[in-house]
């Protein structure tokens, strides 16, 4: 049985199919703020759940599905259910299967400027950072220290300035949630996500790569077309600082990628807005999740079709209009 949260979300989609074509019998979850989410309408679904949106009687609402459901594997699709995972584990432990790392583990991976501290004690490219009384060189990119932690929509948790007067303005925008925003250079390279997932051992079960060839909005957003790739060169860079830390669960690394360097931009410490590329790409990350909360085999696959187009139609049409 796999109890699939967070079904508001698209990713959730994608999470319900897979695991029912490994023969689980999946039982779908949103809450009263989206009763009805698009991913209800799947013929996969054995038991729909409608929870309170408030987070404690969310978290015993699913507690109590958990016990009557008999230790059965829960997907967190979105920050909302990661989040009652990790802060009340030792609860849920007791009677379910999942891959969550600890509130500070999470806090950590959110956190820009602890990631790119991080990073580049390991020797991974990031952006140079600017202070912002000292003389900086146009166009950079100005972004909190984390946009999800202040409830901001993917397109507004940074802002391109090109010239004073628009880093004056996007200082202002980000005030009322970081007084230090972060200041970096614009790198001029593709966008590129590596995505992984890493059991309770912290090791690398699977990645998945993909290069950006559209965005939504055009300015810079989540991918609206994407092409797959492998190149064990930036997985190694994802799987070296893992190796560093306590993480454990899903992860999107993002990077930008010029001729001849990767740089480290942020870690999304959960399921990521892409995630059905995975499907269509005929990954193994379902089946991997499910070998990883029954403990099976902890080697790497990476499993997945290579030079895949892929297309979000919705994300294409804003793309477009934007």
């Amino acid at each position: 049985m796999v109890i699939v949260c967070d079904c508001q979300y698209r990713s959730s989609i994608t999470a319900i199919r897979g695991f029912a074509k490994l023969g689980k019998k999946v039982i779908a979850v949103t809450t009263d703020e989206n009763r009805n989410p698009s991913a209800f309408a799947s013929r996969f679904i054995y038991e729909k759940h409608v929870f309170s949106s408030d987070k404690k009687i969310y978290k015993e609402q699913l507690l109590n599905l958990c016990k009557k459901a008999d230790m059965p594997i829960v997907f967190p699709s979105a920050n909302y259910t990661l989040n009652v995972l990790s802060e009340n584990a030792d609860e849920f432990k007791p009677y379910a299967r999942f891959l969550v790392s600890s509130p500070e583990t999470l806090t950590f991976f959110n956190d820009k400027k602890l990631v790119k501290n991080k990073a580049q004690g390991l020797n991974i490219s990031t952006p140079s950072v600017f202070n912002k009384n000292e003389n900086i060189r146009f166009p950079v990119v100005v972004k909190p220290f984390c946009g999800e932690k202040f409830n901001l929509k993917a397109a507004n948790r940074y802002k391109i300035a090109k010239n004073e007067e628009e880093l004056k303005k996007a200082l202002e925008f980000f005030k009322p949630f970081d007084e230090n925003p972060i200041i970096e250079e614009y790198i001029d390279g593709s966008g590129v996500g590596v995505s992984v997932l890493v059991d309770k051992s912290q090791n690398v079960l699977t990645a998945f790569c993909h290069t950006r060839l559209t965005e939504f909005p055009v300015s810079g957003g989540p991918s609206s077309s994407l092409l797959t790739f492998k190149d064990e060169s930036v997985i190694e860079l994802c799987k070296n600082f893992l190796q560093e830390t306590e993480f454990c669960g899903a992860a999107m690394f993002e990077f930008k990628k010029t001729k001849d360097k990767y740089y480290l931009l942020e870690i999304n410490p959960r399921i990521w807005g892409s995630f059905p590329a995975t499907e269509k790409a005929s990954s193994d990350f379902i089946k991997r999740y499910v070998d990883a909360c029954y403990s099976k085999s902890s080697e790497f696959t990476g499993e997945y079709t290579v030079n895949k187009r892929i297309k979000f139609i919705r994300g294409i049409i804003g793309s477009c209009i934007s």
